[in-house]
């Protein structure tokens, strides 16, 4: 692709400029896509491992290589927190992670698998074709402890509940998802630092979006409803059943229903204060430095056009709308129990700005 020099300098200041250039996150292995959510909160895991120890623990070669991108530390996945720091190794025997008589109603488990090749018969056919997930493969049982000594077993399953660090293109999960949600991301004419945002690949600016479900090190988060909210949960019991499973972290909160599953996509109005101009930019990750989602994700952020609905048929054909200076039309796609952040801390949730059609500086835009 040729570039004038005047289309180089714009680049080369906006690549320096960008909000996501020199943010350490697109370096380290720490995923925060976003804010974290009120309604979870991070379980303190004990482990029986440290990443630097888990490369001589009978991981394959692919996976020690991944090792030094393992999310890790302070992180936040489709605004649920996790704290990642020693993580638990399935693999020969059950290992028990103890609790102080937890009460939630959902669990959320951020975890993976080790890779493993599929096995040929003697005339070099692999039967039954499972692909190189694995699918339906029963890897591990997760079983919750109560006070009372009862006890739920959770069987975890290959695509399912769980999948592969280096998925192969087109089999994901279909119980869970990738640990950094999806999002948007600008076109080059909007924002040319996109081009190095996207790490330079052909085509991701051209569909405007990222599904953020690759990369060297893929942890797949996964949300469990407790059948016993309201009974204390003393411990977990991990047993591994086949290959390789690490847990990096679990977290426990409430939710409305399906913490990872998000209503369609909806509009609303954000009316910005005089003297505030609101930055479009995007940054490596797809966030706006202005308005964020914990549960959910902003799909697009445009000046709102305003059209003359009251004597539009005495207008001019193919006339301009006006661009309103204070307004932004924010589309969204959100968990009911979502909420918004704002630049100076103010927190909406979405339930309510859906049921009271305006809260604060935003205003519900009707299907």
């Amino acid at each position: 692709m040729s570039m004038s020099r005047r289309n180089f300098l714009e680049f080369s200041a906006a690549v320096i400029s960008a909000p996501g250039a020199a943010d350490p996150e697109a370096t380290q292995p720490v995923v925060r896509d976003g804010p974290a959510s009120p309604n979870f909160w991070p379980i303190p895991l004990q482990g029986n491992v440290s990443f630097e120890e888990l490369a001589g623990a009978g991981i394959s070669e692919a996976m020690a290589k991944a090792l030094p991108r393992a999310p890790r530390g302070a992180c936040i996945s489709w605004g649920i927190p996790f704290q990642i720091d020693r993580p638990l190794l399935l693999k020969d025997h059950p290992v028990t992670e103890k609790l102080a008589g937890l009460k939630a109603g959902w669990l959320a488990f951020v975890h993976t698998t080790d890779m493993k090749p599929p096995v040929a018969d003697e005339r070099g056919l692999i039967r039954p074709m499972r692909g190189e997930g694995w699918l339906a493969e029963h890897v591990a049982d997760y079983v919750v402890v109560y006070s009372d000594g009862g006890e739920v077993r959770i069987p975890i399953h290959r695509r399912h509940q769980i999948g592969m660090f280096r998925p192969r293109w087109g089999e994901n999960c279909f119980q869970a998802v990738a640990h950094t949600k999806p999002f948007a991301v600008r076109p080059l004419h909007q924002q040319p630092s996109t081009l190095l945002d996207a790490g330079g690949n052909w085509g991701q600016a051209e569909t405007r979006v990222r599904a953020a479900d690759r990369g060297p090190w893929v942890n797949w988060l996964w949300a469990w409803k407790n059948p016993q909210p309201d009974k204390p949960i003393v411990a977990l019991r991990f047993e591994p059943r086949s290959g390789v499973t690490i847990v990096s972290g679990v977290s426990a909160g409430h939710a409305s229903q399906e913490p990872l599953r998000w209503e369609t996509r909806r509009k609303a109005v954000l009316r910005l204060p005089e003297g505030l101009e609101f930055d479009y930019r995007l940054d490596a990750l797809g966030r706006h430095k202005q308005i964020q989602l914990d549960m959910g994700q902003i799909i697009s952020a445009e000046p709102r056009r305003i059209y003359p609905q009251d004597n539009w048929g005495d207008t001019y054909n193919n006339k301009l709308p006006e661009i309103s200076p204070r307004e932004i039309l924010i589309e969204y796609a959100a968990h009911p129990d979502a909420r918004f952040h704002l630049w100076d801390g103010t927190r909406i949730p979405v339930a309510e700005l859906e049921s009271e059609r305006e809260s604060g500086p935003m205003a519900r835009v009707a299907p």
